[in-house]
């Protein structure tokens, strides 16, 4: 017997008129069910499907939903609802996505760094008949205080939680949600050079390994106040988790749209006295094949100065050397550019290396990492953002 044909129709719009006011006391945040969740991902399939069909990006959806992230209540599927709508399904006025994240909180005045679950908010969407109405605006507020304390135990309080904003700086920040900086160098993708050494390609099974040894890097960085003027340091922790999730994504594009596995996931370069340099990375692909993108997830330089006073000409040559793989990479994928964000200046003297027209581009509109700390009003002179690079978006 054939299967049933996929229903690929977004739900028909209620009538604006109909519906309560972005203030109602009637509307609730919910947990969509798995019919309200298809729905939401239909209608938000127009703005972040990329070059997928509709049926492709429901697939890919699936497909994501079966990550480690995802699963045991990594991810919650939030919408906005009338509590008084008895429907099934009922009618979405608006809908987002939060994931439970490992991550790390120092405090200057304890003098620990304490293991926390924070959550990475993502897929905001209200329709666009709906738009007007304070829905967006609602729904963030009641999310703000649902995650203070979502699936924490033993009654902790959540420490902070982020979301990326592709619509400026303005909105969320009134919604309790701060910009920290957003910059990024863009290298061209090409061919690289003749070299003497060449750093060591790394494939999936050498993800882990190295992940837990950034994570113990990380650690040690963390509790660094000496030379910051912080009260409290926070990061997302580059786990094999959250690598594993940006790398189903580009696996699941790059075999629906060209039939061809990405087996390199990033470089490595080792130095004489045992210590490595390496990136991790992850192709992006657009509706537009000229803004496909090799975006570096995370970079680790063992040694570095995180103080940024000084740059050490052996890891400039060693962080060259991986981004230069990556350039290659990149132009054998058919990709425009490799993009890192917010480079260190150890980082940023690699790309100089290799691009010397490189510039540090201060992004105003898309990607905007901000932060809402549950913690005592931030202002981003209080709380540092430690390693906020692209692993970290979702």
């Amino acid at each position: 017997m054939p299967a049933a044909k996929l229903d690929l129709s977004a739900p028909l719009a209620a009538d604006p008129a109909t519906l309560p006011d972005g203030n109602s006391p009637d509307l609730e945040l919910v947990i969509a069910g798995p019919e309200e969740l298809q729905h939401c991902n239909l209608l938000n399939f127009a703005s972040w499907a990329g070059p997928l069909s509709a049926e492709a990006y429901l697939r890919r959806e699936e497909h994501l939903y079966a990550t480690g992230l995802s699963q045991n209540g990594g991810l919650s599927s939030w919408m906005l609802v009338d509590k008084n709508d008895q429907k099934s399904p009922r009618t979405i006025l608006a809908a987002c996505e939060s994931f439970r994240k490992r991550a790390l909180v120092a405090s200057r005045t304890a003098r620990e760094v304490k293991d926390s679950w924070a959550f990475g908010i993502g897929s905001v969407y209200c329709r666009e008949e709906y738009r007007g109405k304070g829905y967006a605006v609602r729904m963030m507020a009641e999310l703000r205080k649902k995650l203070e304390y979502w699936q924490q135990k033993r009654g902790l309080r959540t420490d902070f939680s982020v979301l990326y904003s592709d619509i400026g700086k303005k909105f969320y920040a009134k919604n309790g949600w701060i910009p920290y900086t957003s910059s990024h160098v863009s290298l061209p993708a090409k061919r690289s050079v003749q070299q003497s050494s060449k750093p060591r390609m790394l494939v999936t099974k050498d993800l882990a390994e190295l992940c837990q040894k950034d994570e113990q890097i990380l650690r040690q960085v963390m509790n660094d106040f000496s030379s910051q003027n912080h009260d409290f340091r926070l990061a997302w922790i580059p786990d094999a988790t959250t690598m594993q999730w940006h790398h189903a994504r580009e696996e699941f594009l790059s075999l629906e749209l060209l039939e061809k596995f990405p087996e390199i996931k990033g470089a490595l370069m080792e130095s004489a006295n045992g210590k490595s340099t390496w990136c991790i990375w992850s192709r992006v692909f657009s509706k537009n094949q000229k803004e496909n993108v090799l975006y570096i997830l995370r970079i680790v330089i063992e040694g570095e100065d995180h103080t940024g006073e000084r740059v050490d000409s052996e890891h400039v040559e060693q962080i060259a050397a991986c981004l230069s793989a990556a350039q290659e990479e990149a132009a054998i994928w058919g990709m425009s550019s490799v993009d890192m964000w917010n480079p260190s200046p150890t980082v940023f003297a690699g790309c100089r290396k290799i691009h010397p027209a490189s510039e540090i581009i201060h992004r105003d509109q898309e990607s905007i990492a901000c932060m809402n700390w549950y913690g005592e009003r931030p202002g981003t002179e209080r709380v540092e953002w430690v390693a906020n690079e692209k692993f970290g978006w979702c």
